[in-house]
């Protein structure tokens, strides 16, 4: 009997169970002004350690670019005259332009590159400067924001991401928010003042592992 009370329990705290997701009203940290890039002596490309992503900083903004790998059959090739494989290279996946490729087993594999601005003319993302070296950069959706954490350390920039524990208490302390809770996902938007987000130990909080690029 006492087996069943401990699987009735369970099966009611799981029901009771609720995800929650948070973000910001806007850009943190909350007493600084959004900039366009970061200091120029940070200029560069950083490629990532782990795979083929990698970041780009200059005078007009940030940009991240990513690969994305596809295929296309070599019947396809043969039959379709908007494409031609010539020297180890595609041409028709990109306009005016081919890219490189692999043929294995009767497939042309190959890799598209993406570059997508995330500071600069026209983005809604923000940026804004914590120290001499290390920055937030707060991705805009439906005019709530996420932050990720950069930080120059040498030649080498660390990435992390925003990230937290469903059972975390570390948003417990900032006073001003909104609720509104879809299924069993409650969804909060924090509205930091200057006064919490100093006594914030946002570093330690809400972000994740590490993720290194190194400028080349």
């Amino acid at each position: 009997m006492k087996i069943i009370g401990i699987i009735i329990s369970l099966f009611f705290t799981f029901l009771g169970f609720s995800q929650k997701s948070y973000d910001f009203s806007i850009p943190l940290p909350p007493n600084e002004n959004s900039i366009s890039t970061v200091s120029s002596e940070l200029y560069g490309i950083y490629h990532s350690i782990e795979g083929d992503g990698y970041y780009e900083f200059n005078e007009f903004g940030v940009w991240i670019i990513s690969t994305v790998y596809s295929s296309i059959s070599k019947e396809m090739v043969r039959e379709n005259a908007k494409y031609t494989v010539r020297n180890g290279y595609i041409f028709g996946v990109i306009i005016n332009d081919s890219i490189p490729c692999v043929l294995e087993e009767d497939r042309y594999h190959f890799g598209i590159k993406n570059k997508d601005l995330l500071i600069g003319k026209g983005s809604k993302n923000s940026l804004k400067k914590l120290a001499d070296r290390t920055y937030i950069l707060n991705f805009e959706e439906n005019e709530k924001y996420t932050p990720t954490l950069l930080t120059f350390v040498g030649k080498k920039l660390e990435v992390k991401q925003f990230d937290y524990d469903n059972y975390t208490t570390a948003f417990d302390q900032f006073k001003l928010f909104t609720s509104n809770k879809i299924g069993s996902v409650e969804f909060i938007t924090i509205s930091p003042n200057k006064k919490d987000w100093r006594k914030f130990d946002y570093e330690q909080e809400i972000f994740g592992k590490t993720r290194e690029y190194i400028r080349f």
